[in-house]
């Protein structure tokens, strides 16, 4: 095999290995952490929300059409980062599109929409968020 054959496959490797990686870096990022004082979304392109800052969580079966990506990563069904929504501008997004439940809580007029790895625990993580919430002792949050 001649050096050239050699660095061109060493090249493509290298490549698919970056690619393998950042998909596996990107797509991972749906750590939600629920506290007293907020909501953390860690990884790549995470936020944190302080209960002061929320003024709803809301509980969707589907949401409106994802436009374009500002800042982000999408991977197939896999949305994390910044897009812009129809009817809301640019948003967070931290979710699997084929997923059938979304939480959108808004703070500060902006907006987050995220999902779990399954409809039933999308509901669950609501659950929790409006019960830590409320035992959090803010009163300025509507439920939908």
């Amino acid at each position: 095999m001649a050096k050239s054959d050699i660095f061109a496959l060493f090249i493509v490797g290298i490549t698919l290995i970056g690619i393998i990686l950042s998909t596996t870096y990107f797509s991972n990022t749906k750590e939600v952490v629920i506290t007293d004082k907020g909501i953390e979304f860690v990884g790549a392109f995470g936020t944190e929300v302080g209960w002061h800052e929320v003024s709803s969580i809301t509980l969707l079966e589907s949401i409106p059409e994802v436009g374009l990506k500002v800042n982000g990563a999408g991977i197939g069904s896999m949305k994390t980062g910044s897009y812009n929504i129809e009817g809301y501008g640019t948003v967070l997004l931290y979710l699997d599109s084929e997923i059938s439940k979304f939480i959108k809580i808004k703070y500060n007029n902006h907006y987050i929409f995220f999902n779990s790895k399954s409809a039933s625990d999308t509901a669950e993580y609501f659950r929790v968020l409006t019960d830590t919430f409320n035992e959090s002792g803010f009163s300025n949050v509507v439920y939908d």
